[in-house]
């Protein structure tokens, strides 16, 4: 997750385009702050993001119940009124 990211969507959404920017991340990159930004931002300015989270459990070898409060990672981003979207 990278503040580029945002700027292709905002890109996208200034161009008037129905594009849709994905973001690939693990698990263990929901303990950072931009992931939060990431979030925050996407949804403030209606941002068209494809949130994309591989959860192996273990983020640089700890494992989530060890390194996160919020073990079920789609909850952090209920947070921020996202939906769940299983596959």
């Amino acid at each position: 997750m990278s503040p580029s990211l945002q700027g292709f969507a905002i890109g996208d959404q200034y161009a008037g385009n129905d594009n849709i920017t994905i973001c690939m991340f693990g698990d263990g990159a929901t303990n950072i702050g931009y992931f939060h930004e990431a979030l925050n931002i996407a949804k403030t300015w209606n941002l068209r993001v494809l949130w994309v989270c591989e959860n192996n459990q273990y983020g640089m070898g700890t494992a989530v119940d060890r390194a996160s409060a919020v073990t079920e990672i789609r909850q952090k981003a209920e947070g921020y009124g996202m939906e769940e979207r299983p596959s």
